[in-house]
Protein backbone atom coordinates (compact mmCIF):
# COMPACT_ATOMS: atom_id res chain seq x y z
CA UNK A 1 0.00 0.00 0.00
CA UNK A 2 2.81 2.40 0.89
CA UNK A 3 4.53 1.68 -2.40
CA UNK A 4 1.34 2.14 -4.44
CA UNK A 5 0.57 5.46 -2.74
CA UNK A 6 4.16 6.67 -2.80
CA UNK A 7 4.26 7.25 0.97
CA UNK A 8 6.39 5.86 3.78
CA UNK A 9 5.42 2.66 5.54
CA UNK A 10 4.70 4.57 8.78
CA UNK A 11 2.31 6.93 6.99
CA UNK A 12 0.42 4.04 5.40
CA UNK A 13 0.36 2.17 8.72
CA UNK A 14 -1.11 5.17 10.56
CA UNK A 15 -3.77 5.59 7.87
CA UNK A 16 -4.78 1.93 8.07
CA UNK A 17 -4.79 2.11 11.89
CA UNK A 18 -7.19 5.07 11.66
CA UNK A 19 -9.50 3.01 9.43
CA UNK A 20 -9.34 0.08 11.83
CA UNK A 21 -10.15 2.36 14.76
CA UNK A 22 -13.18 3.70 12.88
CA UNK A 23 -14.34 0.13 12.25
CA UNK A 24 -13.85 -0.73 15.91
CA UNK A 25 -15.73 2.39 17.06
CA UNK A 26 -18.76 1.24 15.04
CA UNK A 27 -18.74 -2.34 16.27
CA UNK A 28 -21.38 -3.60 18.69
CA UNK A 29 -18.88 -4.25 21.48
CA UNK A 30 -16.73 -1.15 20.95
CA UNK A 31 -17.34 0.21 24.45
CA UNK A 32 -16.29 -3.07 26.07
CA UNK A 33 -13.18 -3.41 23.90
CA UNK A 34 -12.02 0.17 24.44
CA UNK A 35 -12.43 -0.14 28.20
CA UNK A 36 -10.74 -3.55 28.35
CA UNK A 37 -7.65 -3.21 26.18
CA UNK A 38 -4.59 -1.54 27.68
CA UNK A 39 -3.28 1.27 25.48
CA UNK A 40 -6.56 1.65 23.56
CA UNK A 41 -8.78 4.47 24.73
CA UNK A 42 -10.30 7.88 24.18
CA UNK A 43 -8.60 10.89 25.67
CA UNK A 44 -10.46 13.67 27.46
CA UNK A 45 -10.48 15.60 24.17
CA UNK A 46 -12.51 12.82 22.54
CA UNK A 47 -9.69 11.64 20.29
CA UNK A 48 -9.24 7.95 19.75
CA UNK A 49 -5.81 6.97 21.08
CA UNK A 50 -3.73 3.88 20.43
CA UNK A 51 -0.61 3.67 22.56
CA UNK A 52 2.12 2.96 20.01
CA UNK A 53 4.82 2.16 22.58
CA UNK A 54 6.53 -1.22 22.51
CA UNK A 55 5.60 -1.96 26.10
CA UNK A 56 4.97 -5.65 26.69
CA UNK A 57 3.19 -7.63 29.35
CA UNK A 58 -0.38 -6.62 28.56
CA UNK A 59 -3.00 -9.38 28.58
CA UNK A 60 -3.72 -10.81 25.14
CA UNK A 61 -7.47 -10.52 24.56
CA UNK A 62 -9.59 -13.51 23.58
CA UNK A 63 -12.43 -13.29 21.07
CA UNK A 64 -15.27 -15.76 20.69
CA UNK A 65 -16.52 -16.43 17.16
CA UNK A 66 -20.24 -16.78 16.48
CA UNK A 67 -21.54 -17.38 12.96
CA UNK A 68 -25.20 -16.60 12.33
CA UNK A 69 -26.34 -17.09 8.76
CA UNK A 70 -24.14 -14.98 6.52
CA UNK A 71 -22.69 -12.90 9.38
CA UNK A 72 -19.96 -13.45 11.92
CA UNK A 73 -19.56 -11.83 15.31
CA UNK A 74 -16.17 -11.66 17.00
CA UNK A 75 -17.01 -10.98 20.65
CA UNK A 76 -14.42 -9.90 23.18
CA UNK A 77 -14.53 -12.19 26.21
CA UNK A 78 -12.99 -9.95 28.89
CA UNK A 79 -12.79 -12.62 31.57
CA UNK A 80 -10.45 -14.75 29.43
CA UNK A 81 -6.89 -14.21 28.26
CA UNK A 82 -4.23 -16.29 26.53
CA UNK A 83 -3.32 -18.07 29.75
CA UNK A 84 -6.96 -19.16 30.08
CA UNK A 85 -6.70 -20.92 26.72
CA UNK A 86 -3.60 -22.80 27.91
CA UNK A 87 -5.38 -23.71 31.16
CA UNK A 88 -8.38 -25.11 29.26
CA UNK A 89 -6.07 -27.01 26.91
CA UNK A 90 -3.93 -28.56 29.63
CA UNK A 91 -6.61 -29.26 32.24
CA UNK A 92 -9.82 -29.73 30.26
CA UNK A 93 -8.43 -31.01 26.94
CA UNK A 94 -9.74 -28.10 24.86
CA UNK A 95 -8.33 -28.73 21.39
CA UNK A 96 -6.26 -25.96 19.82
CA UNK A 97 -4.67 -25.31 16.47
CA UNK A 98 -2.97 -22.35 14.87
CA UNK A 99 -3.07 -20.34 11.68
CA UNK A 100 0.17 -18.39 11.58
CA UNK A 101 0.36 -16.41 14.83
CA UNK A 102 -3.33 -16.94 15.69
CA UNK A 103 -4.32 -19.75 18.05
CA UNK A 104 -7.90 -20.97 17.76
CA UNK A 105 -9.81 -23.52 19.77
CA UNK A 106 -12.51 -26.07 19.30
CA UNK A 107 -16.07 -25.17 20.29
CA UNK A 108 -16.33 -23.39 23.63
CA UNK A 109 -19.72 -22.76 25.23
CA UNK A 110 -21.80 -20.82 22.68
CA UNK A 111 -18.78 -20.00 20.49
CA UNK A 112 -17.70 -21.87 17.38
CA UNK A 113 -14.13 -21.13 18.48
CA UNK A 114 -11.99 -18.84 20.59
CA UNK A 115 -9.23 -16.75 18.98
CA UNK A 116 -6.10 -15.36 20.59
CA UNK A 117 -2.85 -13.98 19.18
CA UNK A 118 -0.56 -16.67 20.42
CA UNK A 119 3.06 -16.49 19.31
CA UNK A 120 4.19 -15.73 22.87
CA UNK A 121 1.98 -18.49 24.32
CA UNK A 122 3.60 -21.21 22.26
CA UNK A 123 7.08 -20.05 23.25
CA UNK A 124 6.33 -19.44 26.95
CA UNK A 125 4.60 -22.75 27.56
CA UNK A 126 6.41 -24.81 24.92
CA UNK A 127 3.09 -26.17 23.68
CA UNK A 128 2.16 -27.12 20.16
CA UNK A 129 -1.23 -26.11 18.84
CA UNK A 130 -1.89 -28.73 16.20
CA UNK A 131 -4.66 -30.91 17.63
CA UNK A 132 -6.67 -32.95 15.17
CA UNK A 133 -10.44 -33.36 15.10
CA UNK A 134 -11.59 -29.78 15.70
CA UNK A 135 -15.19 -29.17 14.66
CA UNK A 136 -14.32 -26.19 12.46
CA UNK A 137 -15.01 -26.60 8.75
CA UNK A 138 -12.33 -24.44 7.16
CA UNK A 139 -13.69 -24.95 3.65
CA UNK A 140 -16.61 -22.53 4.03
CA UNK A 141 -17.87 -19.47 5.84
CA UNK A 142 -15.73 -17.29 8.07
CA UNK A 143 -12.88 -19.79 8.35
CA UNK A 144 -12.50 -20.14 4.60
CA UNK A 145 -12.54 -16.34 4.29
CA UNK A 146 -10.08 -15.69 7.12
CA UNK A 147 -7.49 -18.48 7.14
CA UNK A 148 -5.10 -16.93 4.60
CA UNK A 149 -5.42 -13.56 6.31
CA UNK A 150 -4.54 -15.12 9.68
CA UNK A 151 -1.49 -16.85 8.21
CA UNK A 152 -0.17 -13.51 6.88
CA UNK A 153 -0.19 -11.76 10.27
CA UNK A 154 3.39 -11.44 11.44
CA UNK A 155 3.56 -10.01 14.96
CA UNK A 156 0.45 -9.36 17.02
CA UNK A 157 0.38 -7.11 20.06
CA UNK A 158 -2.47 -7.08 22.61
CA UNK A 159 -3.37 -3.51 21.64
CA UNK A 160 -3.55 -4.27 17.89
CA UNK A 161 -5.23 -7.67 18.02
CA UNK A 162 -8.77 -6.25 18.54
CA UNK A 163 -8.28 -3.90 15.60
CA UNK A 164 -7.29 -6.77 13.29
CA UNK A 165 -10.13 -9.01 14.46
CA UNK A 166 -12.73 -6.26 14.11
CA UNK A 167 -11.40 -5.43 10.64
CA UNK A 168 -11.78 -9.06 9.64
CA UNK A 169 -15.30 -9.22 11.12
CA UNK A 170 -16.18 -6.08 9.13
CA UNK A 171 -14.66 -7.40 5.88
CA UNK A 172 -16.48 -10.72 6.21
CA UNK A 173 -19.84 -9.15 7.01
CA UNK A 174 -19.46 -6.75 4.05
CA UNK A 175 -17.76 -9.19 1.68
CA UNK A 176 -20.40 -8.62 -1.01
CA UNK A 177 -20.57 -4.84 -0.53
CA UNK A 178 -18.53 -1.91 -1.78
CA UNK A 179 -16.80 -1.03 1.50
CA UNK A 180 -15.48 2.37 0.38
CA UNK A 181 -18.69 4.34 1.15
CA UNK A 182 -19.11 2.48 4.45
CA UNK A 183 -15.55 3.31 5.51
CA UNK A 184 -15.97 6.91 4.39
CA UNK A 185 -19.12 7.16 6.52
CA UNK A 186 -17.32 5.64 9.51
CA UNK A 187 -14.40 8.06 9.14
CA UNK A 188 -16.67 11.10 8.84
CA UNK A 189 -19.08 10.13 11.63
CA UNK A 190 -19.05 11.87 14.97
CA UNK A 191 -16.78 10.20 17.50
CA UNK A 192 -19.00 7.96 19.67
CA UNK A 193 -19.20 8.85 23.35
CA UNK A 194 -17.55 6.03 25.25
CA UNK A 195 -17.43 7.84 28.60
CA UNK A 196 -19.55 6.58 31.49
Amino acid sequence: MAEQLGVTYNTAYKAVTTLRMAILAHSLDARLIIRSIEGLDFSKSGKFHLDMSTRSGARMPVFGIVERGSHVFADLIPELDGDSIIHFKMNFHLKTANLGKIIYTDRFKQYAALLVGGSHLSARYNIRHNDKGLFIDSSKGFWSFSKDWFRRLKGISPRNFPLYIKELEFRYNHRNDDIFPILAEYLCAMVPDFED
